[in-house]
């Protein structure tokens, strides 16, 4: 879904009851590439571990973008969300993920 009419109704739906609803709502809007579904999923996150690992995966996958505003706005979201900063730069991201996947690295 890439329509920026789906941006509002999927971030309500990161609260909605089910997981999965939550997680697929989450891999939607990091598809969306708008901008404007950054801030919401960072606040989803720190309240449903469940989106997390499929989150940061999409989020690294997103700094590969050929849009360079998708690509900024993804290293900004990563940063926030775990406190570290590799900038765009993915294969240090990788390394990092592959190290850190499992854990609790939200701070």
């Amino acid at each position: 879904i890439k329509d920026p009419r789906a941006v509002e109704p999927l971030i309500a739906a990161l609260k909605d009851e089910d997981w999965y609803v939550r997680e697929t709502a989450a891999e939607a809007l990091v598809s969306t590439k708008d901008p404007r579904a950054f801030e919401a999923l960072i606040a989803a996150l720190k309240k449903d571990p469940h989106t997390f690992e499929s989150l940061i995966e999409s989020l690294i996958d997103a700094l590969n973008d050929n849009d360079s505003g998708v690509r900024r706005s993804a290293a900004e979201a990563l940063e926030k969300i775990t406190k570290r900063d590799f900038g765009k730069d993915r294969a240090k991201w990788l390394e990092w993920w592959e190290k850190n996947k499992g854990k609790r690295v939200i701070p």
